[in-house]
């Protein structure tokens, strides 16, 4: 694309141009020179001659025209062109200022261009991916791919203002990498199909991380790792709402442990939390992949069974647990010996509210308590008349 005095031209035009320049001052040379010429000459020996002294100023003057017409524009062309440069210079230093790496997305021919510093922060050199959106799809994680792309089609339909996405993007010492994704169209063609579209990566591992830290220490048992008691009301109020769904039951544990108390005094409290650190690796064995175990705090857990349709289902898997924690723990040098008392209630029979199964399997792990521990009982209509 050249330029004339200001406007945008293309070669074809700007040649053109200068082709309508020539013959017009051709015309007029010849027109005005000759008559000049048969004024100023007698005879027609000097007006031939001079003729040649004629053509020869003509051409020495159009090709100075000429000269100076196309040095303008190429000079306007040089100018225009070092300022986009300094200007995309200009956006790409700024955005990478924060440490981002830049791209560049051509949609019509699928190119992309991605900074050095994009490379930097992946560990690529030139030339080793594609540099084709396409190409940058396939480093996306798989998991994260579907919705990559949800949030890309929702920002170009006009359902978002900004494009903004985060995912994890394959570095290539085999690693991932959370990345914020951002960017914006910037070209548009008349009938509003978006033409180019810029924007950068953020390399937020740490973020992540720190997110993923916090996310555990609000939700986890520090101790044992299981569920605490804020996620393990959030995931039964799920399991619930997807039983009644579906219309099956839900079997719920409360379970206590016996003796507990007196291994903390006398062991101390590190023994104590290495003991509840091996219940719960026990509890986990004694359950399926799809249940939950979770610490309510202190010796209490609880046990959450989907869709055991039979109480010998239930009561099987109860006695298994007893077995279990009724078997020595070797804590260091210690032998400790422990059991647990469990109550049992069933969704929907026993109750229909995350709270009312709740009390109502603490109250039958109450009674199996006062029955001589290391036993579980069933809760019944019964125990809300006591």
């Amino acid at each position: 694309m050249s330029v004339w005095n200001g406007y945008s031209l293309s070669p074809r035009l700007m040649a053109l141009r200068i082709f309508v320049i020539y013959i017009i001052v051709g015309f007029l040379w010849i027109f005005f020179s000759d008559n000049l010429l048969r004024l100023l000459v007698s005879s027609q020996e000097e007006y031939l001659k001079y003729s040649i002294y004629k053509g020869g100023a003509f051409i020495a003057l159009t090709g100075l025209m000429l000269y100076f017409l196309i040095l303008n524009g190429m000079q306007k062309q040089h100018d225009v062109k070092a300022s986009l440069d300094v200007s995309e210079d200009r956006w790409k230093f700024a955005l990478e200022g924060a440490g981002d790496g830049v791209w560049d997305w051509d949609m019509v021919s699928d190119k992309v261009f991605r900074s050095a510093r994009w490379k930097e922060i992946y560990g690529y050199i030139n030339n080793e991916i594609e540099d084709t959106a396409s190409a940058g799809r396939k480093l996306v994680h798989p998991d994260d791919l579907k919705h990559q792309i949800e949030d890309t089609q929702d920002y170009l339909h006009g359902k978002k203002d900004l494009y903004v996405s985060e995912f994890r993007l394959l570095c290539k010492d085999g690693t991932w990498k959370w990345t914020l994704s951002r960017g914006m169209v910037i070209s548009r063609a008349p009938d509003g199909r978006p033409l180019r579209m810029i924007g950068t990566h953020t390399d937020i591992s740490e973020r992540k991380s720190l997110e993923k830290q916090l996310m555990q220490l609000a939700h986890y048992d520090q101790v044992t790792s299981l569920p605490n008691r804020v996620l393990f009301l959030d995931k039964f109020q799920q399991v619930l709402a997807n039983a009644n769904r579906h219309n099956q039951p839900v079997t719920l544990m409360y379970l206590d442990l016996d003796h507990f108390k007196e291994v903390n005094d006398t062991l101390g409290h590190d023994m104590g939390d290495l003991l509840l650190k091996e219940v719960a690796d026990r509890l986990m064995k004694c359950v399926r992949t799809d249940d939950i175990v979770a610490r309510m705090g202190g010796d209490e857990f609880t046990v959450i069974l989907n869709n055991v349709n039979h109480q010998i289902n239930t009561e099987r898997i109860t006695q298994s647990i007893l077995d279990k924690l009724a078997e020595p723990f070797n804590l260091g040098c210690e032998v400790v010996y422990i059991s647990a008392s469990i109550g049992i209630c069933v969704y929907p029979s026993n109750g229909t509210e995350v709270d009312a199964l709740l009390r109502n399997a603490d109250q039958a792990m109450y009674i199996a308590k006062q029955n001589g521990k290391n036993c579980y009982h069933h809760f019944t209509v019964d125990m809300q008349l006591k």
